[in-house]
């Protein structure tokens, strides 16, 4: 793999396409409008990019075939898309040609609304991004590359989260392309899942956020990477390994031995990767290019 790069250093520049997203929703009167930001290697980007919308949705270029969404930490306690750990894996991801798809949750920066209770109106957020933002963007630029060397690659949209970004996208759906479009592969990064205090963040409704997330476990269409640290300040090393344990007993001796579910505890590490960016994002390239459990 190429080294961990920050984008001070990288030689290729950067371009982050900044604009407003407002999801589709039977009842206008509580819509709200997400800050949103592409990143993308700037010699990468298609020339006809337009702002985007569900009608007109940016284009990607025909060589990019690896999309990832990043969900940052809880807005109420300060986090957003700039939050370093966020930052940073866009950053090593773009620079191997991906396109990144960073967002403020309701309530955060530039985005109306408010930071919710329950997390239930950020997963549905999340969600629409997958829906009508990224799946319009992918079946775009699979027409963009049809013919090409590029139109019979395997897709990729990695869903991911940090923090409470991990809890919102535990709860997410994988989209599903037309018959004729391109494989799709749809992994799952979670980074510090909240265990002991998912409680807090969704008011009392955990287990419909562990419902779902035992229903990502169970999918063979999909692996799951599950990475924390040994010294996370908000969830004891004994908690995580009591919860993975549960988890583990759902998984069917099947799944077990296709691997779909990979957990990295990683030592000397806190919630925050501080001193540890690098390591964090070479180990999530890893995984990403591996068939099976690391």
């Amino acid at each position: 793999m190429k080294p961990f790069t920050t984008p001070s250093s990288r030689t290729r520049r950067m371009k982050r396409l900044r604009l407003p997203f407002t999801p589709a929703t039977d009842n206008p009167s509580s819509s709200i409008t997400l800050s949103v930001e592409i990143w993308t290697l700037d010699d990468q980007q298609a020339a006809n990019v337009s702002v985007a919308c569900v009608e007109d949705p940016v284009v990607a270029d025909a060589s990019i075939t690896q999309f990832a969404l990043l969900a940052h930490p809880y807005g109420r306690l300060g986090g957003s898309s700039r939050d370093p750990v966020i930052t940073c894996l866009a950053s090593y991801l773009v620079d191997r040609n991906w396109m990144v798809v960073l967002f403020d949750a309701r309530g955060v920066g530039n985005s109306t609304g408010r930071t919710s209770w329950t997390t239930v109106p950020e997963t549905e957020d999340f969600q629409a991004i997958l829906d009508q933002l990224l799946k319009p963007i992918i079946l775009r630029s699979t027409l963009q590359s049809a013919g090409s060397a590029s139109s019979t690659k395997t897709l990729t949209l990695l869903r991911a989260g940090y923090s409470h970004g991990a809890l919102v996208a535990s709860a997410s759906t994988p989209i599903i392309l037309p018959d004729s479009a391109p494989k799709l592969q749809t992994p799952l990064l979670l980074i510090s899942y909240p265990v002991s205090y998912i409680w807090f963040l969704t008011s009392f409704h955990a287990s419909r956020f562990q419902a779902a997330f035992q229903t990502q476990l169970t999918s063979t269409a999909y692996k799951v990477l599950f990475v924390y640290g040994d010294k996370d300040q908000f969830t004891h090393q004994k908690a995580y390994r009591r919860w993975i344990s549960r988890l583990k007993q759902v998984l069917s001796p099947d799944l077990q031995h296709a691997n779909r579910l990979s957990i990295v505890e990683l030592s000397d590490t806190d919630h925050f990767w501080d001193g540890k960016y690098s390591m964090l994002c070479q180990l999530i390239g890893t995984w990403l290019e591996s068939p099976s459990d690391m």
